[in-house]
């Protein structure tokens, strides 16, 4: 390897140094999510109504699912069931809100 080969691979590497660096320290915080709809009594209310009614009608566990991703999205809940008697309602980060027993 003659000098400015040298040189050529030492400014190369410097610079994707560099710019790993700078994109480290100025890169993004987080990945934007979404934005987590306000968790009320109301919706908490609908989400298991709409659970309950859909366990009720006899959906089946592919529609309930269907059925939970659109309350996440929709409201930032998530229900669960037991038995089809007894239904959890959680936010996205898993905390339980609220349990309904029919």
């Amino acid at each position: 390897m003659n000098t400015e080969t040298k040189k050529a691979l030492l400014g190369f590497g410097l610079g994707l140094a560099l710019f790993v660096v700078i994109v480290k320290v100025f890169g993004k915080k987080g990945e934007p999510g979404i934005d987590q709809p306000p968790i009320t009594q109301a919706n908490i209310n609908l989400a298991a109504d709409t659970y309950r009614l859909a366990l009720q009608e006899g959906e089946s566990p592919d529609k309930l699912l269907e059925i939970n991703n659109m309350l996440a999205k929709e409201y930032g809940l998530r229900v669960s069931s037991i038995d089809r008697v007894k239904l959890t309602v959680a936010d996205l980060s898993g905390k339980e809100v609220k349990t309904f027993e029919s």
